[in-house]
């Protein structure tokens, strides 16, 4: 059985597991905030950069990263020139939902100009994911299944993290997500498995210190 409105297609295999296909209008939306995530990270990195101790600064953001990454991500970090370079190791590893990483180095430095910068970038996620993502999910019956797998299209499959944290937010606890990934012609799919993240390899004991 299906379900469709608004291009919103919701296909019911029995009445405890849906697939949802993520409309274009959503897909774009989620490319978007991508942009402003890196936005806001070049921005704050820019903030860092104009400061006359931008040298200094750096060097202490590589010290604090260094607490907190792994080794891969260590390595990647030594081949960092400057500040916006750093901060764009970050940015590639964070997701559209948790920037506390980015939130720990500003407060660590007391970086005042920046704060203004990931208040406004975290009210545009919240925004998103209760007015645009939030649609989705409308439907009551979705809330009461075991399992939703939601479908989005092979050009966003580098987003599939953020797709699967930001959906999972606004379902019940007891509700699996689970993300396939398209061709766009609906001839082939595959699953997303998931992948440690950027949180996940960083020491959260650091983090609250």
């Amino acid at each position: 059985e299906a379900y469709e409105s608004w291009n919103l297609i919701i296909e019911a295999n029995d009445e405890n597991e849906f697939k949802i296909y993520l409309p274009k209008s959503v897909t774009s939306e989620f490319k978007l905030m991508r942009l402003k995530l890196e936005q806001m990270f070049f921005r704050v990195g820019s903030v860092m950069m104009s400061n006359p101790q931008s040298l200094s600064i750096d060097y202490r953001v590589k010290l604090v990263l260094g607490t907190l990454f792994n080794m891969t991500l260590k390595h990647q970090l030594a081949q960092c020139y400057n500040i916006i370079d750093t901060l764009e190791l970050v940015c590639r590893n964070t997701t559209l939902d948790d920037i506390s990483v980015l939130e720990f180095i500003v407060n660590q430095l007391n970086v005042e100009e920046a704060k203004p910068l990931i208040k406004k970038y975290k009210e545009a996620v919240e925004e998103f994911k209760e007015m645009k993502l939030g649609q989705i999910f409308e439907e009551e019956f979705l809330y009461a299944s075991e399992r939703i797998t939601i479908v989005i299209d092979e050009d966003i499959m580098d987003l599939c993290e953020d797709v699967k944290r930001l959906s999972s937010a606004l379902l019940p606890d007891h509700v699996r997500v689970n993300i396939i990934i398209s061709d766009g012609d609906g001839d082939s799919m595959w699953e997303f498995r998931n992948q440690r993240s950027f949180t996940d390899s960083v020491d959260k004991t650091a983090q609250t210190t």
